[in-house]
């Protein structure tokens, strides 16, 4: 049987792409979600592209037993639905908001009729999000394959410590979730990573106090689980 994948953070516009997103944002609709709210299910069209301006946002697959696996994160700057442009395929997974948050959504005749051809800046940002977000898959696939539990859990620390800065809040739990490991797998990897003065962990949080040191013992240090 093979692994689920790991959950992986969806990349945002850059801060030079943003200028060009702000100035259609006005166009858009904004849209208000509650935590857990349902943007699609498997089965539905997203129907346009939504641009996340706050919380945070999961892309969740189903098993036949109803095990539930979450695949994408996305958060402020990063956009959904983008896929819709060039497929009038359903979605595979379900979108929901797992906090509360804002979007502005753009149905695909208004993005790709209107707004696009007068904005190539924005027609670029979502290509290079799509082709990053297949690097990443093309990247996770190649880790999870070669990759030890802790490395595992040491790279998507480090992801998301470029999304918060400092300090972050995740309970062990939704890391063994997100990663497709047994809790008690990610709580000995966080101890091999505390260890070693990698990380540092108060309450149902921690932080990277050393990025570019815990990049380089995930590339260098030993493989072994």
């Amino acid at each position: 049987m093979p692994h689920p994948r790991a959950a992986l953070l969806a990349p945002v516009v850059t801060a030079a792409e943003f200028a060009a997103w702000e100035s259609i944002l006005p166009l858009g609709e904004r849209r208000f979600w509650q935590a857990h709210a349902m943007i699609y299910r498997p089965g539905e069209s997203s129907a346009g592209v939504h641009f996340c301006l706050s919380g945070t946002f999961r892309a969740v697959a189903f098993g036949k037993s109803g095990q539930q696996r979450t695949l994408w994160l996305m958060r402020a700057h990063s956009i959904i639905g983008e896929i819709s442009m060039f497929t009038d395929s359903s979605a595979i997974y379900s979108m929901e908001c797992r906090d509360a948050g804002e979007t502005v959504f753009f149905s695909r005749r208004q993005l790709v009729g209107e707004l696009l051809p007068k904005e190539p800046v924005v027609s670029l940002s979502i290509m290079r999000l799509l082709a990053t977000k297949v690097r990443m898959q093309s990247e996770d696939s190649q880790a999870w394959n070669f990759m030890p539990a802790w490395k595992r859990v040491g790279s998507f620390l480090l992801r998301m410590n470029e999304s918060s800065g400092d300090f972050f809040r995740i309970h062990h739990a939704d890391l063994a979730e997100y990663l497709g490991l047994h809790r008690v797998t990610v709580t000995n990897a966080i101890a091999h990573l505390r260890a070693a003065g990698l990380v540092e962990c108060r309450g149902e949080g921690m932080r990277v106090p050393d990025p570019a040191r815990l990049e380089q013992h995930v590339r260098d240090g030993p493989g072994r689980d």
